[in-house]
């Protein structure tokens, strides 16, 4: 008689094999507040992977990762991979695919991609500034991630009152927007905020 043959059941898509452990900071504990993708607790770990964010490692893996082989992984929904992908694209100058790609991880679900979008905004890239990076960083932070003022203020430094102003109500505009999109799709949005 042969033995019944065990199946494991496939990934939860978006999930990685990372452990939430290589989230979780290990060393000097206070560097964990300043750094987005490093967790203080294996509940800010859960969270972080819950929302798109790769671990140091798998952005590593990521970065590494031919074009072709991050439109796979996007494709599959890989949100870490699309928001990387995104990125990329704009990188060779295809700026409204790139965007395009990673507001659509957005709205899948991953907070980290309003960091990439963020980091999008250079001056090397035509139709970015500086009130678009603040925009974007303010995004992830209406989503949950308190981290993201601190890498907004960090970052753009030298926005006045008016500019802040500026990205504050273009970040809300673009909050309602992705909810809208949310509900067209019937995507579940959940609110649950960085621990």
């Amino acid at each position: 008689m042969q033995k019944a043959k065990v199946v494991t059941p496939k990934r939860v898509r978006n999930e990685h094999p990372a452990a939430d452990s290589e989230y979780v900071c290990t060393i000097m504990k206070h560097l964990c507040l300043e750094e987005p993708l490093l967790a203080a607790t294996e509940v800010e770990a859960r969270w972080l992977k819950q929302f798109g964010y790769p671990s140091k490692q798998r952005l590593e893996q990521l970065e590494r990762m031919s074009i072709t082989e991050l439109e796979a992984l996007s494709a599959a929904g890989d949100l870490p991979a699309r928001a990387i992908y995104g990125r990329k694209q704009v990188e060779l100058g295809r700026y409204v695919a790139g965007r395009s790609s990673m507001m659509d991880a957005v709205v899948s679900g991953s907070t980290y991609a309003a960091y990439e979008l963020a980091r999008s905004e250079r001056p090397d890239v035509p139709h970015s500034s500086r009130i678009g990076a603040a925009t974007y960083y303010r995004l992830a932070y209406l989503l949950g991630d308190w981290k993201a003022s601190r890498e907004m203020y960090r970052t753009q430094t030298d926005l006045d009152v008016l500019e802040m102003r500026m990205a504050d109500e273009r970040a809300m505009h673009l909050y309602r927007n992705i909810l809208d999109e949310k509900g067209r799709r019937r995507i579940g949005f959940r609110v649950w905020p960085r621990p």
